[in-house]
């Protein structure tokens, strides 16, 4: 389960230098716009009338810097959007650099937020993955998606990291430790997954892609997903012996360096599922 309280308490420290280091989720917005783009011709559609822009409704879920939220102002600037994320400290940012009449701002998990208006679009990117209920939130989700809407999000697969839970596994059985040591990270979805999840009623569409880092060294990686807040924020995690992590850094180091620094692999899955009940 993830720790809400401490992952809130993240992501509102590194607001200010979230997007310095968030390359890889940079990335997964414009791969979202380019499928909300190129798929779904919103765009052109919503472009054709004031009126129509005027009654358009938006929630975006894990809103961040705004960095999303900045795009969606660009495409819809008539629409109305909601912009929800976990951290204080990420929607006192985003507010201050997207002072817009026609956003509205609210500091929630959205697990548990009662949503009682019905959206034309949902999007989240990189966001779902922290979800403790994915399915139950889902749902919700689903729910309050209007006839023809459109629910577009991104998270990350089972195969991101795959070399940290590797080198995890590796030096946990050199060590003994294998039943003492649990996964590095959150549990990622599969692509089978998700799908079985979601009613049959609904559309659904999946895309999944592969993304790379590259680091000096498995330190340098280890900071880096600090610095945006993103380390591992489940309940009751064990303490590591400094042995242990040490033999994790000198195995990433050894077995995953490449000419460009250390391969760190990302499994991004576009997920866009259209409700196309009348």
């Amino acid at each position: 389960m993830i720790n809400k309280e401490k992952l809130k308490r993240r992501f509102s420290r590194n607001a200010k230098q979230y997007e310095q280091y968030a390359i890889i989720q940079k990335n997964m917005v414009k791969r979202l716009l380019s499928i909300l783009n190129k798929d779904f011709n919103r765009k052109q559609e919503i472009n054709e009338s004031k009126k129509e822009q005027n009654n358009f409704k938006i929630l975006e879920i894990g809103s961040g810097t705004g960095y999303l939220t900045s795009h969606l102002v660009s495409y819809f600037p008539m629409a109305s959007i909601t912009a929800v994320d976990l951290a204080q400290g990420m929607i006192d940012y985003a507010s201050t650099a997207l002072n817009k009449e026609n956003i509205h701002w609210i500091c929630a998990d959205v697990e548990v937020l009662q949503l009682t208006d019905t959206y034309d679009l949902i999007i989240s990117n990189a966001t779902f993955q922290w979800f403790n209920n994915f399915g139950e939130t889902l749902e919700k989700l689903l729910n309050i998606l209007k006839p023809n809407g459109t629910l577009l999000f991104s998270t990350f697969g089972s195969n991101t990291f795959i070399e940290l839970k590797t080198a995890y596994l590796s030096v946990a059985k050199e060590m003994g430790l294998e039943k003492e040591i649990s996964p590095p990270s959150q549990s990622f979805l599969e692509k089978t997954e998700i799908r079985n999840l979601i009613d049959k009623k609904y559309n659904i569409e999946i895309l999944v892609e592969k993304e790379y880092e590259y680091f000096d060294s498995c330190l340098n990686f280890f900071n880096a997903i600090k610095k945006i807040g993103a380390n591992d924020s489940k309940h009751g995690k064990k303490i590591l012996p400094p042995e242990f992590i040490q033999n994790v850094l000198a195995h990433y180091d050894q077995f995953y360096m490449t000419p460009n620094g250390i391969e760190v692999t990302y499994e991004p899955l576009y997920v866009k599922i259209l409700n196309s009940s009348k």
